[in-house]
C-alpha cells in the first residue's frame, strides 16, 4: 500500500489538473472579450482623422483608449478575484476531506476564515511581486502606452490608419500584455490554491509536520522547479536537509507546482491525537510512516488512471493522439482546448 503522503499526492494532482482546466476556461473567456475590445479600439482609430499629427488629437484618442482598457481591467479583476476566492474555498474543503477520509478522523479543518481568505487574495507575490489589484491597476496604463507608441509614431511619420492597425496586430509589446491576461488568471488561481493548502497545513500541526514541493515532471518543467522537486520545509518554512529558501506558493508566472503535506508518523503523534485515531486499521496506520511522496512523472501518473479519466482530462482528440503515440509529453498538461468552468470544477471536486 502506498504511504499516506503518496495517496494524498495522487488526489492532489487530479485537483491541480482540473484547476488548470478551469483557469484555461476563464482566461479563454477574457481573451475573447479582449478581442472584442481591440476591435472597438480599431474602430475608434478608424473614426479619427489621423492624416496629420496634432498632440491634442492624439491625446484625446489615447484617453478614449485608456477608458476602454480601464473598464476591461476592472471587470477582469472582479472576475479573477471572485474566481480565486471560490477556488480557495473549494480546494481547501476538498483537500481537508481527502486527508480526513484517508486517516479516518476529522483532524484537518475544511474551512478558511474570512480574514485568511482576504489575506490570500491580497497576497503581494502572485506575479512579479504584484498583487492581483496592483497588476490590474497598472495594466491599462501600460497597455495604453503600447498603443500610443504605435499611433503617435504612425501619425508623426504619415502612416495610414491601415498601417497603424497592422502595426498594432504585429506589436510584441501589445501581444505581451495580452498574454499577461492568461498568465495572471492561471498564476492567481494556482497561487491561491497552493496558499490556501499551506495555510491549512499550518493550522493542522497536530497532524502535519511539514510540506514537500512537488513539480509535475514533464518536458515543460523549468530548471528551477525541477531543482525544488521533493524538497521539504517545516511549518515555519525552514528548509529540511537543504539550504534553499521557500520560493513561495508558486515559483514564477504560469507555475504548475504544488505542495503536499508530510504527515507525522503514527508514533510522532501526541497521545491525544493518537486517541482520535483509535479506529484506524493496521494497514492505514502502517502507511502513516512520516515519509515523503515519491517524485511524480506526469505521464506515468496518467497511465495509472482509467480510460474514462484519461479521456476526461485530455479531451477525446488528444486522448486518441496520446494512445496512438502521436502526442508529445509536453502537450499532456496543456489544457488549451479542454477547459472547465468554475461550476464544472465544483462538480468534479464534490
Amino acid at each position: 500500500m502506498p504511504n499516506i503522503t503518496d495517496q494524498i499526492l495522487d488526489n492532489l494532482i487530479t485537483k491541480q489538473v482540473n484547476l488548470l482546466r478551469t483557469a484555461e476556461g476563464v482566461s479563454g473567456q477574457l481573451l475573447s472579450e479582449f478581442e472584442d475590445l481591440q476591435a472597438q479600439i480599431v474602430k475608434l482609430l478608424k473614426s479619427k482623422d489621423m492624416s496629420s499629427y496634432t498632440r491634442a488629437r492624439t491625446r484625446q484618442l489615447m484617453a478614449d483608449v485608456q477608458d476602454l482598457l480601464t473598464e476591461f481591467a476592472q471587470r477582469t479583476f472582479n472576475i479573477t478575484e471572485a474566481g480565486a476566492a471560490r477556488v480557495a474555498e473549494m480546494i481547501t474543503s476538498r483537500t481537508a476531506t481527502t486527508i480526513n477520509d484517508l486517516i479516518g478522523a476529522d483532524l484537518v479543518s475544511p474551512s478558511l476564515s474570512i480574514q485568511k481568505l482576504e489575506t490570500l487574495l491580497s497576497d503581494s507575490a502572485i506575479l512579479g511581486g504584484a498583487s492581483l489589484q496592483d497588476f490590474w491597476d497598472q495594466w491599462p496604463t501600460k497597455m495604453t502606452n503600447a498603443y500610443a507608441d504605435i499611433i503617435r509614431n504612425g501619425a508623426i511619420y504619415g502612416q495610414s490608419v491601415g498601417d497603424m492597425i497592422d502595426a498594432i496586430e504585429e506589436s510584441g509589446a501589445i501581444s505581451g500584455r495580452i498574454n499577461d491576461i492568461a498568465t495572471m488568471v492561471r498564476t492567481s488561481y494556482m497561487n491561491v490554491a497552493n496558499e490556501s493548502r499551506l495555510t491549512m497545513y499550518g493550522d493542522s500541526s497536530d497532524l502535519v509536520k511539514g510540506f514537500q514541493w512537488v513539480s509535475t515532471l514533464d518536458a515543460n518543467t523549468c530548471v528551477e522547479c525541477a531543482a525544488y522537486d521533493g524538497l521539504q520545509w517545516d511549518l515555519d518554512y525552514a528548509p529540511i536537509d537543504h539550504d534553499l529558501p521557500f520560493p513561495g506558493a508558486t515559483a514564477h508566472g504560469n507555475c504548475r507546482c504544488t505542495q503536499v503535506p508530510v504527515l507525522k508518523s503514527f508514533d510522532e503523534l501526541s497521545d491525544d491525537t493518537q486517541s482520535e485515531l483509535d479506529n484506524m486499521d493496521d494497514t492505514t496506520r502502517a502507511s502513516m510512516d512520516g515519509q515523503v511522496a515519491a517524485s511524480l512523472d506526469y505521464e506515468d501518473w496518467l497511465s495509472t488512471k482509467s480510460d474514462e479519466f484519461q479521456q476526461d482530462v485530455l479531451g477525446p482528440g488528444r486522448y486518441d493522439l496520446w494512445k496512438s503515440g502521436k502526442l508529445e509529453l509536453r502537450d499532456l498538461l496543456s489544457q488549451n482546448g479542454n477547459p472547465l468552468t468554475l461550476d464544472e470544477l465544483a462538480n468534479k471536486l464534490s
